[in-house]
Parts: C-alpha cells; sequence; structure tokens
C-alpha cells in the first residue's frame, strides 16, 4: 500500500513539474511579445528622448507587427526575431531597424543600426535603446 502511495506522489510530482518546465520554455519570440516602455534610447547624436515623462513604448505583437509611440507619434510595422543569432529587426515604411538584443527577464536592450531606403544612416550611429516591460 505504501509503495503505491509513494509512486503515485511520485507521478503527480513529475507530472507537475513536467507541466513547469513545459509551460516555462516560451520561445523569445513569445518572451517579447507585449508592451515595453522606453526607459533610454541614445544615438551618435545623443539622447534622443526629449520628453522627460513621455509615455513612450513598444508594442510587440505575435503575428510579427508591432506599434511605437515616440514623442507623441505612433509608428507601427512589422517586426522579425532571431533567436540563434541574437538579432532583430523593424520595418516601417521606407525605414528599417536591424541590431542585436538582449533580453533578461523584465529588460530588453537593442543595439540597431538605421537605414533609409536601404542605405545606412550615419547620422544616428548606433541607436541604443533599452525597454522595460509593462505588466506581465
Amino acid at each position: 500500500m505504501k509503495t503505491n502511495r509513494l509512486q503515485s506522489v511520485l507521478l503527480a510530482f513529475f507530472i507537475g513539474f513536467g507541466y513547469f518546465i513545459i509551460s516555462s520554455c516560451k520561445s523569445e519570440n513569445e518572451s517579447i511579445a507585449g508592451k515595453w516602455k522606453i526607459i533610454s534610447m541614445h544615438s551618435a547624436r545623443g539622447n534622443e528622448i526629449k520628453e522627460a515623462e513621455s509615455l513612450n513604448y513598444y508594442e510587440f505583437n505575435n503575428d510579427g507587427t508591432y506599434m511605437n509611440r515616440f514623442e507623441g507619434m505612433n509608428y507601427g510595422g512589422s517586426w522579425t526575431l532571431d533567436e540563434k543569432n541574437k538579432t532583430i529587426g523593424f520595418e516601417h515604411e521606407s525605414v528599417n531597424l536591424n541590431g542585436i538584443y538582449k533580453l533578461t527577464k523584465n529588460i530588453l536592450t537593442l543595439e540597431l543600426n538605421r537605414y533609409y531606403l536601404d542605405k545606412k544612416d550615419e547620422e544616428f550611429g548606433i541607436i541604443k535603446i533599452e525597454l522595460e516591460r509593462v505588466g506581465n
């Protein structure tokens, strides 16, 4: 009787542990989806955030689209992520941003180059953006 009870307890433990492991193994693509507040943004021109208390954010959707609210303007487009190479790309009309990312639990750091009509925009240099997850 004790053996059956012990087996039942162990089975329940392994099922619960397996569920925990599977549910916590989201891809980074899924982990990035959601709303992110822009904490800082710097380029070769200096600090790009003009309004100290502004509501600047990125919102990444699972379908590969995004919305960026920056300095009172809304920008939208598509985004892609290469988890293996830790690269991220954004497309908005004739402007593309491509670079690397680093993701921790609630902080997403981007280092991007800006391209306009497929030509690298040297005025900005590397744009460094730090984002903090809003909500979950």
